[in-house]
């Protein structure tokens, strides 16, 4: 459709929210001076417009502060993935996990992705920021969307019979010490991807946040990932290790 902005009206007043069915139009068909809801940048906020002849609707990104302001996040559901390509590793938890996603997981060597993105061979991939800005991916993508899927983990280990072993004074160092490596390695962590995340930023990538009920979404759909897990190492790592996120969590 191409159509100037005289033949459309904004809808005002707003809508309290931008429905479902709403959000799928706007994501497939809408078009405003030929600009379709992706091309706008999936802003955070758009104007809602329709056509004189009320037939046919138009979106135009805004101001949040617009009095007309509708939020576009809703138009951001788990449904987006299908059939999208994902590079992956060659690595069958990551298979499974985007497959159960619908998106089309595609296993790719981390040297390809630059090009895969380039040329279209691939739709996405998933890395951190860090990674990303390694091989100079931001250059290829438009967007960073935080799915926080994959938890970067750092572990001590000791063997349990030497640490009972020690002085009790000398356990104490221990855990002291590793309390402060730990609150340093988080400090650096986080300064680490503040630094990549701005250099996407910079390069004119848009950094998306999913609304929570997304989140669950896709973490609903990717608990067969941990089913797997279950079933090669044993359910009692897997529940020490889930005992031990939850209680870094109350933290």
């Amino acid at each position: 459709m191409n159509a100037c902005m005289s033949e459309f009206r904004i809808v005002n007043p707003p809508l309290r929210t931008f429905s479902a069915a709403e959000a799928r139009i706007a994501h497939s068909s809408i078009r405003f001076n030929n600009l379709s809801a992706a091309e706008l940048g999936y802003p955070e906020h758009i104007r809602l417009l329709i056509s004189s002849d009320g037939c046919t609707l138009a979106i135009q990104a805004c101001d949040p502060k617009d009095k007309c302001a509708v939020p576009f996040m809703a138009g951001r559901t788990a449904d987006d993935l299908k059939g999208q390509k994902i590079r992956v590793m060659t690595n069958p938890y990551h298979l499974a996990y985007w497959d159960a996603l619908g998106a089309a997981a595609t296993p790719m060597q981390f040297t390809e992705v630059f090009m895969g993105l380039q040329q279209g061979t691939i739709d996405g991939q998933e890395n951190p920021y860090m990674n990303i800005v390694g091989n100079n991916v931001q250059e290829v993508q438009k967007y960073v969307i935080e799915t926080n899927h994959i938890g970067h983990i750092i572990t001590f280990f000791m063997n349990k019979d030497v640490y009972n072993s020690l002085p009790e004074n000398v356990r104490q160092l221990v855990d002291e010490c590793a309390a402060a490596a730990t609150a340093y390695g988080n400090t650096k962590a986080d300064a680490s991807i503040k630094e990549y995340k701005q250099i996407c930023i910079d390069a004119g990538d848009q950094i998306i946040t999913l609304d929570p009920s997304v989140v669950e979404e896709i973490r609903q759909k990717g608990k067969v990932v941990q089913q797997m897990v279950r079933r090669d190492v044993g359910n009692e790592i897997v529940d020490q290790l889930m005992d031990a996120i939850a209680q870094t969590k109350k933290q």
